[in-house]
């Protein structure tokens, strides 16, 4: 096989996708309504009191609680799909808290049989949770998921000991994320510091006060300044295209989903236009190489 690496070229640095923690009541809700023009996904009831709906109004946010489906992962992905494919006002997406939604689901398969021995429901948890990455990465805004803070045990011979502090919620979720900061109070100021980073102005272990202001300073106004780009989706006619050839060649199904994983979708219907364009043009280029 031909060796495939290319030249490294510098890319446009997405916006910042963060997870934030902390102990309830250091003010991470308050810090996520800072920013501008938030879609906020309200899946504790947490902001419904009204100096908070006053910020969120103030910065041109649009509100989602329990009416609206904040606590169904479904109606989530829909709507951050949504935010992904169309034209909007809206910069800023938010999950407050993460790890509810999380917790719900988990939850919800164990009253339906699903035992919690062995991270069983965890993993019916983790299948919505990997749908709900999978469009966040795609998605050209700020992202911020907040979620709990939970001990972290290490068992050393016969006995737990503990090591710190970690998330609540999907285990993997440092891996899919730029930046982990752990919020804390330092006298009446909110500071926040750096647990995981993959951005170089944030470096682990830093400690800096947690203002929106300091934060796109550290992160680069540019960058989070820029409008969100929508993604155009493959056309009805692209979708049926690439169903009948699979169904023609007979493609298995892992390498239909190793094909839509490289084009960063799950399904058929989200993949972008340009890339249904891409795998259309692989596929036939591959029917008529075995049709000779």
């Amino acid at each position: 096989m031909a060796l495939k690496g290319k030249k490294p070229e510098l890319v446009k640095p997405r916006k910042p996708h963060i997870m934030i923690t902390g102990e309830a009541g250091v003010g991470k809700s308050t810090f996520a309504l800072n920013w501008p023009n938030p879609y906020y996904f309200d899946t504790e009831l947490g902001i419904t009191r009204e100096q908070y709906i006053k910020k969120l109004q103030a910065s041109g946010g649009a509100y989602l609680g329990l009416d609206e489906g904040a606590q169904d992962f479904d109606d989530v992905i829909e709507q951050i799909r949504e935010l992904a494919t169309t034209k909007h006002q809206y910069k800023t997406a938010i999950i407050d808290s993460f790890s509810k939604l999380y917790n719900l689901e988990m939850q919800e398969a164990e009253e339906g049989g699903v035992s919690s021995d062995f991270g069983k429901s965890a993993r019916e948890a983790d299948k919505p949770t990997k749908r709900l990455l999978s469009w966040l990465t795609r998605l050209d805004m700020a992202v911020l998921l907040i979620a709990h803070t939970k001990d972290k045990w290490r068992k050393e011979g016969k006995e737990l000991v503990w090591i710190g502090s970690t998330w609540d919620g999907f285990k993997k979720m440092d891996y899919e994320l730029d930046l982990w900061i752990e919020v804390f109070l330092k006298g009446s100021k909110r500071w926040a510091r750096v647990r995981k980073t993959r951005v170089e102005s944030f470096e682990m272990g830093y400690e800096f006060e947690l203002t929106y202001d300091n934060f796109k300073k550290l992160y680069g106004a540019s960058v989070i300044d820029e409008p969100p780009v929508p993604i155009v989706l493959a056309s009805p006619e692209q979708i049926a295209d690439i169903a009948r050839l699979i169904d023609v060649m007979k493609i298995p199904p892992e390498a239909v989903a190793k094909a839509l994983a490289k084009a960063q979708a799950m399904e058929i219907k989200d993949l972008s236009k340009d890339k249904a364009d891409e795998i259309i043009k692989s596929l036939n280029d591959k029917l008529k190489g075995v049709s000779k």
